[in-house]
This record gives C-alpha cells, sequence and structure tokens, in this order.
C-alpha cells in the first residue's frame, strides 16, 4: 500500500516557488520511511527531479524520528502510485544506498517547464512552456544518497513515447 501525506518539517528547505514536492510512504527493512521527492519547474526544460530526502518515521506517533544518510544496502523504487524497497543483495545488478524513480507528475510531459511571463510585485502569472529539444528527456534515473548524484535512465530517442509514465515491476528474489 502507498500513501502520499503533507508533513510541514519536511518543508523547510525547500521554496515551493521553485517546484513541486512529492512525498511517498515506503516500507523498507521494517521502518516506514517518508521520501520527499523535489521536482524542479522554473529552471529551464526539461521538467526533472533535483533530489530528494529521506525520513523515518514514527507511526504510531505520526512524527518524523530521524533524516536517513544512508540506506545501507537498501534499494528503493518510486514511481506513478507505488514505492518499495528491495535488498540489492539479493539483485546485485542495483546500485545499493540509492533510490530508482520514474516520471510521477501527470500534469507536465517531458520538454515542458513553467516560466514567469509577469510579475506585478502583487501577482505571479506562470505559463507552461515546451521546448522541443527536450521532449523525449524523461525523468527517469537513480538518485545515489552517498553523494546526492543522478544517473539517467535509458536513451533519448526519437521513436519512444512514455506516456502514461512508467511503472516499476516488483521482482522475486532468485526466481
Amino acid at each position: 500500500m502507498v500513501h502520499r501525506f503533507y508533513h510541514p518539517s519536511c518543508h523547510a528547505k525547500y521554496d515551493k516557488s521553485y517546484g513541486w514536492i512529492l512525498e511517498y510512504l515506503v516500507e523498507s527493512s521494517g521502518d516506514i520511511l517518508l521520501v520527499v521527492r523535489y521536482i524542479g519547474l522554473l529552471t529551464r526544460p526539461p521538467i526533472k527531479t533535483l533530489g530528494y530526502d529521506v525520513f523515518k518515521v514514527d507511526p504510531e506517533h505520526e512524527k518524523l524520528v530521524e533524516k536517513v544518510e544512508c540506506l545501507g544496502d537498501r534499494v528503493l523504487f518510486l514511481g506513478l502510485k507505488q514505492a518499495f524497497s528491495v535488498s540489492a543483495r539479493d539483485f546485485l545488478e542495483l546500485k545499493p544506498n540509492s533510490i530508482y524513480f520514474t516520471h510521477d507528475y501527470e500534469e507536465y510531459q517531458p520538454g515542458e517547464y513553467l516560466a514567469l511571463v509577469s510579475d506585478d510585485g502583487n501577482t505571479k502569472t506562470m505559463k507552461i512552456l515546451f521546448d522541443t529539444t527536450y521532449k523525449y528527456d524523461f525523468d527517469v534515473g537513480i538518485y545515489s544518497l552517498e553523494d546526492a548524484s543522478i544517473t539517467p535512465l535509458g536513451d533519448k530517442r526519437d521513436d519512444i513515447e512514455l506516456y502514461p509514465p512508467g511503472s516499476w515491476v516488483i521482482p522475486f528474489p532468485h526466481a
């Protein structure tokens, strides 16, 4: 089961005017983790994941216990309406201490981005723009908790279409 919820303490370090924040609850080795995903909208195209924060959750008291800096051998998978974790020991091709992610926002497609078109001091007007240079640049990759780097997955080919956004297949180890 996957839940998304709002917890104000996760947002203190991120300015919402620069992007979206998506949140996932993931079970990993008996712990419940809140994974916070930061997506840049106002950067030039394409809209992309900027990074993640991971927190251990105390569900009984409904609070965050601590920020998780290392997942050890665990690997998290995040996608459209799904999240799960596996052990890299069971799947040697996976990079431990990482988050594998897919495009998880239906409002924007590759190549689209938000641009500020006017600001009169009180009201900001935004517009969705499209850059064909990035129309096949999907937000799919691997985020390393070790060094906060993002490695793209797949290639940018003109003959592929990834809509609806991709999702993960939950594997069985040693099957």
